[in-house]
């Protein structure tokens, strides 16, 4: 008996400990405090063997093949970023040995994740909100202090000087973000992609009662103020522009879930059709947008032709990236680009994924982000969650992918020249994550609390004291 006690108390102890672990980890990773990759690393690994030693029993074979479609082509994404010119002259061999290491280990935590017992997504979800809304109020605060609300808009030609020198960006373009103790001058693009995934927490207020879930109405509609005032204050034509399409993406979420429109076929097929104009905009940003062919170029001037649509579909600062590389008269632009070379950062990084690592890569990422999409889509639709963590991790994905599809900087320290790829930092290691968890369609297990359990393993060994002690007395 006393055996069994023990095995009970010993498994609530290591639950409760991996799910504190695994929330200080979520907060410390989206918080961004640092930008050390060995940092993320470590807490990856440690948290995926946590995992793994206390859900191994759970983990069923069934469904793995999803997680391979993610796992594949990230691993093969994260090894040419390792070999490029670009890993090992900005990032560094060590950290970029390292990579590979920290993608898989996230992803990995996210496929074990959604095995785990102890911890509602829910609970996930609000820790992950905290600390996105404690960096970009620390950024707000900062930021505000040195200038003056609406400074991106005031100020976007505007220079500091120091020693008669200019500042290596205009005033408009820099934030203040906290890293490793101290304020460091950011770009406003990188700062506004937290506000901007904090802004996805509205969701919840559509979801809770004020009434019965007085305190997490509270909280979310305090992350949700954070994340408006930030953006209202702090954002410019290219992020405002970001900003709008979040909140029709919120909008089209809450009306889909509201009226039961999710799992209806015409919802389904403008779905898809949405994600097929997607994958046709990447190719005519890729290949048409340079190309020389007679039947491909008639194509893209027709586009370009158009006003609106032609400046869209013909943004130079894409295609040069891709014309670059596919330059066949260097073939060492397969594997990444030069640095030093006449091409820069596009500022999206689903094309300097090309810059990065080469064609190979950006034919990997498309894969990741296709099937990434895809898993969550249908998790949207079918997962067994509830509708609020569907809700919450759609907006999350699709805000991170769209968000870096325009403004994602792979640059974003102002007077250094670290590149830290947007795929591996804090919000991108959060989004591997949830990818991860979405890949995995069906659960097998009711989701219930750490107390909870330890409460209904006591009410058993309780029941079978009194049983025994009957018994004895007869």
């Amino acid at each position: 008996m006393e055996d069994k006690k023990d095995n009970i108390n010993e498994k609530t102890s290591s639950l409760g400990i991996v799910s504190f672990l695994s929330l200080e980890v979520f907060a410390f990773t989206v918080f961004t405090f640092t930008s050390s990759i060995l940092t993320y690393a470590f807490l990856g690994i440690t948290l995926f063997i946590g995992l793994i030693i206390t859900s191994y029993k759970e983990i069923k074979i069934k469904g793995m093949s999803n997680f391979l479609y993610l796992l594949i082509p990230l691993i093969i994404y994260s090894l040419l970023v390792v070999v490029s010119v670009v890993g090992r002259t900005y990032i560094g061999t060590l950290e970029a040995i390292f990579i590979p290491f920290m993608v898989i280990a996230f992803i990995g935590c996210g496929y074990l994740f959604s095995y785990f017992k102890a911890i509602k997504l829910q609970t996930v979800f609000t820790v992950i909100y905290g600390a996105l809304a404690l960096y970009t109020v620390l950024g707000l605060f900062y930021s505000m202090v040195q200038f003056t609300p609406f400074y991106p808009l005031i100020y976007s030609n505007s220079y500091f000087y120091y020693n008669g020198r200019p500042s290596p960006a205009p005033i408009g373009d820099i934030a203040y973000s906290l890293i490793q103790f101290s304020f460091v001058e950011v770009s406003i693009e990188y700062f506004i992609l937290f506000p901007s995934l904090l802004l996805t927490s509205v969701i919840g207020l559509f979801y809770f009662s004020p009434k019965k879930q007085t305190k997490l109405f509270i909280l979310y509609a305090f992350y949700a103020f954070i994340a408006f005032l930030t953006l209202l204050f702090m954002s410019n034509i290219y992020t405002l522009l970001t900003t709008i399409a979040i909140l029709i993406l919120i909008a089209l979420i809450v009306i889909l879930t509201k009226l039961n429109l999710v799992k209806s076929k015409a919802i389904r097929i403008i779905i898809w059709i949405v994600l097929a104009c997607f994958l046709l905009w990447i190719l005519i940003l890729s290949f048409l947008s340079q190309s020389e062919v007679g039947f491909l170029k008639t194509i893209h001037d027709a586009i370009a032709s158009v006003p609106l649509i032609g400046k869209i579909f013909t943004l130079g600062r894409y295609g040069a990236i891709i014309d670059e590389v596919v330059n066949l008269s260097n073939i060492s632009n397969l594997f990444g680009l030069n640095p030093a070379g006449s091409v820069t950062f596009s500022n999206s990084w689903l094309f300097d994924a090309a810059y990065l690592g080469g064609l190979f890569a950006f034919i990997a990422i498309i894969v990741l982000v296709v099937f990434g999409l895809y898993f969550v889509l249908k998790f949207f639709v079918k997962g067994e969650e509830t509708i609020l963590n569907k809700s919450l991790l759609l907006a999350f994905v699709v805000t991170f992918f769209g968000y870096n599809l325009i403004n994602g900087d792979n640059t974003p320290y102002i007077n250094y020249s670290n590149v830290v790829p947007v795929l591996f930092n804090g919000p991108g290691l959060i989004t591997l994550f949830l990818l991860g968890y979405a890949s995995i369609q069906k659960y097998h297990y009711q989701e219930i609390s750490v107390t909870d359990i330890s409460s209904q393993e006591e009410e058993n060994e309780q029941t079978k004291e009194v049983e025994t002690d009957e018994i004895e007395d007869e």
